[in-house]
């Protein structure tokens, strides 16, 4: 190994010294420069974005939210809640609605991590929007889980099953709460709530348009849904549908936690 000799090398002078120290500075100077310009860039890019969705307002409802729970468990099981609101709404600040109330707790009993996403609304927002939002948002966590579930009540069923004829077998399976699944087919005085505001073609916006998607399907509807007529979710997968005698719309997902585990554990 060379060591240093110093009969045999002589040391730098002080102008050698400072010579090299100035060159130091200065590259030091442009990287950071680069490193800047490079963040100011990133910053340019992301105000964009966020005014383009939400005009960057930490109050609007239109900002891309979620809530998720126990976020470091390291299950590779992942249940991805979309909340109703009939288009035009979603929960302040993405927090869990009533109807999701309980079911956090019990699929992280059952080995599943939960997270809930929210989505544009109209106005302004309108179809597809919503449902491409998602989509994308999914797909990056399918990348990182081994199983994930997507369930919607309700507008958010529409939303989830839009994306899962997207995203077919990547997902484990999709779940319908109280869903509409065909626009066209709704009461008139129903649909015209959703045709004026949320979509100008109703059958685009509609899952029954398109073939089932490929992975495993649950439906649940109350019988009594006088706001969503259960025959949405009989009509579009018989096969697919529990109906739940004498129940209401919005009623709590975790009253039929049965049929949500057992189709869970069959997957």
């Amino acid at each position: 190994m060379n060591q240093y000799n110093e009969k045999n090398h002589a040391k730098p002078s002080s102008n050698t010294k400072n010579s090299k120290s100035i060159l130091l500075d200065k590259g030091h100077s442009i990287n950071r420069m680069v490193v800047e310009i490079k963040s100011l860039s990133s910053i340019i890019f992301g105000l964009a974005i966020c005014l383009m969705l939400s005009g960057c307002n930490p109050e609007s409802k239109q900002t891309l939210q979620s809530n998720s729970i126990n976020s470091n468990i390291t299950q590779s099981q992942l249940v991805v809640f979309l909340p109703g609101g009939g288009f035009i709404r979603q929960p302040e600040n993405c927090e869990q609605p009533p109807n999701v109330q309980g079911l956090p707790s019990l699929l992280t009993d059952a080995g599943w991590e939960f997270k809930q996403l929210c989505y544009p609304v109209a106005p302004p927002y309108t179809y597809p929007l919503s449902k491409d939002v998602i989509t994308s948002q999914v797909s990056e966590l399918i990348a990182e889980y081994d199983k994930v579930v997507l369930i919607g009540s309700s507008a958010g069923a529409n939303i989830a099953l839009l994306a899962a004829i997207e995203l077919q077998d990547s997902l484990a399976g999709v779940v319908g709460y109280y869903g509409l699944y065909d626009i066209p087919s709704l009461p008139e005085d129903v649909k015209t709530n959703y045709t004026n505001i949320y979509t100008d073609d109703p059958f685009a916006a509609s899952p029954s348009t398109y073939p089932l998607p490929d992975t495993q399907i649950l439906l649940l509807h109350g019988m009594n849904d006088q706001l969503i007529p259960f025959d949405q979710s009989t009509n579009y997968c018989n096969s697919c549908t529990t109906l739940i005698p004498e129940k209401a719309h919005s009623f709590l997902l975790t009253e039929t936690w049965d049929e949500l585990s057992a189709f869970l554990n069959s997957l």
